[in-house]
């Protein structure tokens, strides 16, 4: 199967220590769905404005410490990549 650089894919991708979301940034117009994990205030806050900047909608940041997938896997499915 051949893809164009335009072509979104149906694919999620998980970035674990987003920082500012350079992965996810970066991907986001060519995935489904993105969620940026990270534990600092001012590195997701401006992951978030870079999001809103951008204007992606498909990118979801959580701010907390990943101790267990299992709560994210229930809320936002099994990513594709991480």
């Amino acid at each position: 199967m051949c893809y164009s650089f335009y072509d979104t894919l149906d694919t999620s991708f998980w970035e674990v220590g987003a920082w500012r979301g350079y992965f996810s940034l970066a991907l986001a117009r060519r995935v489904e769905s993105v969620v940026g994990f990270e534990t600092r205030d001012h590195p997701i806050s401006k992951f978030n404005e870079a999001a809103e900047r951008n204007g992606f909608d498909n990118i979801r940041t959580v701010q907390d410490l990943v101790k267990s997938l299992d709560p994210y896997l229930e809320e936002y499915g099994t990513p594709d990549l991480v």
